[in-house]
């Protein structure tokens, strides 16, 4: 029985010591509450500004003018071929060649077959001119009643198929100068020119190849003038038109700015991809701009007053396009500030909605802060 009491005693007196601590723990040996820290940063002020309205689009550099040169002439050898990729050529130059033996044979039988017809019209007329005075004389012996009807008759039969003859011999050299005229076009076929000025992009075939007219021989393109073309959103279609400046950006040339300007704008809305295209022209007479290279374009569509921040005041929400900022009230507290941002320019990007004007953000400092986070400012 004494046992039983005692371990009821001892139960007691631990539950009571427990008691007693969790009290001692809860009122008296409290923990010495910390005082934050203000955190330092930099402010500005958001500010009206007049920033420049463009539009930022992509695109490839593609040339204005660009041609395959197709040989004329079916199945012949092609004898030479005096242009190579990255050749340039100007209008006119002879690029290539094909064998011309055949057609030189032709070209040399056509010449001597209107030397032919020529030679027997000077026959004619020399004929003809001995034959019209003897015609002459006795067509008046024959007025005077002179010469008998059958002389006359005689005379003037001979004369008039003279005149057939001539007659006959001009149509003669027309048709020898209509078929030499031909041959000599056949024969300039045999060679081939470069239809445009520009650089040589492609070589199809080799020399001694033969010749077809549906198979190209190299291409031309003409790179002095390019152009980009790029797709404009239906809400931006109404701020483009013709003639606006645009600026272009190409990464073989990271400090390089092209200037060009709108050329080309189809009004017609794609209905699949909602947009309408539109072609800058840029003059590119150092050939630093190629066929094929990615182009960034600014089109410059004006200016308008804004409310802007320096772009260090903005942050991003990790995996989102949520972009925010810390707005400092009169009591020296960061708040933070979800906002929508629009065009920018260098450094300065507005901010269209969630800030007014005057208000002080943060530029320095903002990876430490939190909503209600005290601050100090510094310089």
């Amino acid at each position: 029985m004494k046992k039983w009491k005692v371990v009821v005693v001892l139960v007691f007196v631990v539950g009571v010591g427990y008691q007693g601590y969790r009290f001692y723990k809860r009122h008296v040996h409290r923990p010495a509450v910390r005082l934050q820290a203000a955190v330092p940063v930099k402010v500005t002020r958001a500010e009206l500004k007049n920033m420049t309205f463009k539009l930022d689009l992509v695109g490839n550099i593609e040339p204005i003018q660009e041609v395959n040169v197709y040989p004329k002439i079916a199945g012949e050898i092609l004898q030479r071929l005096y242009v190579n990729e990255g050749d340039r050529v100007k209008a006119g130059q002879i690029i290539g060649e094909m064998e011309k033996e055949t057609i030189a044979a032709k070209l040399n039988q056509a010449k001597a077959a209107l030397n032919v017809a020529m030679a027997n019209l000077s026959q004619i007329e020399a004929k003809l001119g001995s034959i019209k005075r003897d015609y002459e004389r006795i067509k008046k012996l024959y007025a005077q009643k002179v010469v008998a009807k059958q002389r006359w008759d005689h005379i003037r039969a001979q004369y008039e198929a003279t005149l057939a003859a001539k007659k006959l011999a001009i149509a003669q050299i027309k048709q020898a100068q209509a078929a030499l005229k031909e041959v000599q076009i056949l024969y300039s076929n045999h060679t081939i020119y470069a239809p445009i000025s520009g650089l040589v992009t492609a070589r199809y075939v080799d020399e001694g190849a033969m010749s077809d007219t549906k198979t190209p021989i190299v291409r031309i393109t003409n790179d002095n003038l390019v152009k980009v073309v790029v797709a404009i959103s239906e809400k931006d279609l109404p701020h483009v038109n013709l003639g606006q400046m645009a600026y272009i950006k190409v990464d073989a040339y990271p400090k390089r700015l092209f200037k060009g300007k709108i050329d080309i704008l189809n009004l017609r809305i794609d209905p699949v991809t909602r947009t309408a295209k539109a072609e800058i022209y840029i003059a590119n007479k150092d050939h630093l701009l190629k066929p094929g290279m990615f182009a960034r374009v600014s089109i410059i569509l004006g200016q308008k007053q804004v409310v802007a921040v320096p772009r260090d005041a903005l942050q991003k929400m990790p995996s989102t396009a949520v972009y925010y900022l810390f707005v400092i009230d009169k009591g020296n507290v960061a708040h933070l500030r979800n906002v929508t941002t629009g065009i920018s320019e260098n450094n300065f990007v507005e901010i269209k909605k969630g800030l007014r004007a005057g208000e002080i953000v943060v530029v320095y400092g903002q990876n430490r802060l939190k909503e209600g986070t005290k601050v100090e400012v510094i310089q």
